[in-house]
C-alpha cells in the first residue's frame, strides 16, 4: 500500500531550475512507512547531489501523503484486531468446550433420541456463541471510545462481517471437536488452532511486517479476512474489500458448518 509518483517533467525541472518535487504515498498506519520514507529522502538526496554536486543543497523535495482520509492511530488499528480476536476465540473455545463436556456427560449420545437434526444442533450453537460475541464487541467498542477516544464506522458492511465470523468460528469449533473425545483436551486443541491466527493473520501489527513465508501461510487463515474486512468496513471505509471479505469469510463459514454436521456421530461413545 505505497505508491511514489514521479510527475511528468521531473528531469526538466531539474536541469531547468535545479529542483522538482515527488509524492510519496504511504498507509500511515503502517509501521514500516517512516523508514520507507527515510530511505526515499536520502535515495533523492543522493540523486540530486550526483547531478549538480556534493555542495549543492537537496533540490528535491519528498511530499508526504495519506493514502486513508482519516489519521489512524495504532489503537484505531488495534480496535478491530482485538474484535476479530474475540469473535475467533468465544467461537472456537465456546464450541469444542461445550461439545468436549457434552460428549464427555452422554449428552451428546442422547441427543439421538430427540427429533434434532445435527445441522440443528451447530446452527443452535453457532447462534448462542454469535450472542456472546456480539455483547462482548459492544464492551470493546464502548471501552475503546471512553478510554481511548476511538471512533468507528458501524455499517451493513460491519454487520455482514461480524455475522460471517459468528457463523465461521463456531463452526470450526464444531469440527475440531469430533476429533477432542475429552473435555481437558479441549483447550489445549483449541489454543492450536487459535494462537497461531492470532499472531499471523494481523491482529497486533500489521501482515506486511511478517517474512514472506508467514504471510503466505496468513493468506491461508480464516481470521485473516475477518481482521481485513473489519479495518476496511470500521477504519478505512473500503466497502468494496470489505464486500470480498465477507463473502470470502460466509463461504468458509458454510463449509466448515457442513463439515461439522457431517463428522458428528451422535452415538458416539
Amino acid at each position: 500500500q505505497r505508491l511514489l509518483v514521479v510527475p511528468v517533467g521531473f528531469a526538466d525541472n531539474l536541469t531547468r531550475t535545479k529542483s522538482a518535487s515527488i509524492q510519496l504515498y504511504m498507509d500511515q498506519s503502517d509501521q514500516a512507512s517512516a523508514s520507507l520514507a527515510g530511505i526515499v529522502t536520502a535515495a533523492t538526496t543522493s540523486y540530486a547531489a550526483h547531478l549538480y554536486g556534493a555542495s549543492t543543497p537537496n533540490t528535491v523535495s519528498v511530499q508526504q501523503q495519506s493514502i486513508i482520509t482519516r489519521n489512524v492511530r495504532y489503537i484505531d488499528f488495534f480496535i478491530p484486531g482485538v474484535i476479530g480476536m474475540t469473535l475467533l476465540t468465544s467461537g472456537v473455545f465456546g464450541a469444542v468446550n461445550v461439545n468436549g463436556r457434552y460428549r464427555e456427560l452422554k449428552i451428546i449420545k442422547k441427543l439421538a433420541t430427540t427429533p434434532l437434526s445435527k445441522l440443528e444442533w451447530i446452527l443452535g450453537m453457532v447462534g448462542y456463541q454469535m450472542i456472546i460475541a456480539t455483547i462482548s464487541i459492544v464492551v470493546i467498542l464502548f471501552f475503546g471510545w471512553a478510554i481511548f477516544g476511538v471512533t468507528v464506522a458501524i455499517d451493513i458492511y460491519t454487520v455482514g462481517l461480524v455475522v460471517a465470523a459468528g457463523l465461521l468460528f463456531p463452526g470450526i469449533g464444531m469440527v475440531l471437536a469430533n476429533f477432542v473425545k475429552e473435555a481437558e483436551g479441549a483447550d489445549a486443541a483449541a489454543n492450536a488452532i487459535t494462537f497461531p491466527m492470532m499472531f499471523l493473520s494481523g491482529t497486533f501489527w500489521p501482515r506486511e511486517t511478517l517474512p514472506d513465508i508467514l504471510k503466505v501461510i496468513a493468506n491461508f487463515m480464516p481470521l485473516t479476512y475477518i481482521n481485513d474486512g473489519l479495518r476496511d468496513s470500521m477504519i478505512y471505509l473500503l466497502p468494496s474489500q470489505a464486500v470480498t471479505n465477507t463473502i470470502i469469510a460466509l463461504g468458509l463459514a458454510v463449509f466448515f458448518i457442513v463439515l461439522g454436521s457431517l463428522l458428528m456421530n451422535w452415538k458416539e461413545e
